[in-house]
């Protein structure tokens, strides 16, 4: 393909139409922050060759609005919201093709947006599923995982003071001969008990245990 000399990269097959005002111009808003460092040090150094993520993010643009310069507002808007919300290429392209399947053969393709509007927070123009759902939906996911690992982590401890109390009683019968005796009268006896002298025995060893030795 043709490249641009004024920095817009390659032309697109779908150039924007000269009858639509505004049509794949890069929107006021890209340029708002065009001062500040971090803006500069982002759009000033967009990657040459943007990721897979985004190549496939923008294969689910509609094909009329896929100009060279909408493509180069995109990969800007990406690059910042990554950097602002410190989120992956991976996560923005589900996002992003997500929106897309909620609106294809529900609106015409000319009211779906690019990924230069759909990745503006609280952007009125887009419907059913926003950036800021994505967000919301990211951050319910993580804190379900962060339960999830809490819960393990506890089950884990919990797993480990239990082995370790265990052999803290273990190592206490060796030296006490009647904490041993207690314990092999209720699980290692060889007498047949009936459940009721069963659960005597079992609770005179805790009994016993729980007075000389502490809680197990």
């Amino acid at each position: 393909m043709e490249v641009l000399e004024q920095g817009y990269g390659e032309i697109s097959p779908y150039p924007h139409r000269i009858d639509d005002g505004g049509y794949g111009a890069i929107p006021l808003y890209v340029y708002k922050d065009l001062d500040t460092e971090e803006y500069r040090e982002i759009t000033d150094n967009l990657p040459i060759h943007p990721s897979q993520n985004f190549e496939e993010a923008w294969r689910a643009v509609p094909e009329h609005k896929c100009s060279a310069r909408s493509r180069r507002a995109a990969l800007r808007e990406w690059e910042l919201r990554k950097e602002e919300y410190g989120v992956g290429d991976e996560f923005l392209r589900r996002s992003y093709c997500c929106y897309v399947l909620t609106q294809e053969g529900k609106v015409e393709p000319r009211f779906i947006a690019t990924p230069s509007t759909w990745l503006q927070s609280d952007n009125p123009k887009v419907r059913d599923y926003s950036f800021n759902d994505a967000l919301e939906n990211l951050k319910a996911v993580e804190e379900r995982r962060r339960a999830a690992a809490e819960k393990r982590r506890r089950e884990e401890q919990e797993e480990r003071d239990q082995a370790e109390r265990e052999e803290a009683a273990a190592a206490y019968r060796e030296q006490d001969p009647e904490a041993k005796r207690f314990y092999d009268d209720a699980f290692k006896s060889e007498k047949s008990l009936s459940l009721e002298e069963k659960i005597k025995s079992v609770n005179a060893y805790f009994s016993y245990m729980g007075d000389h030795f502490g809680h197990i």
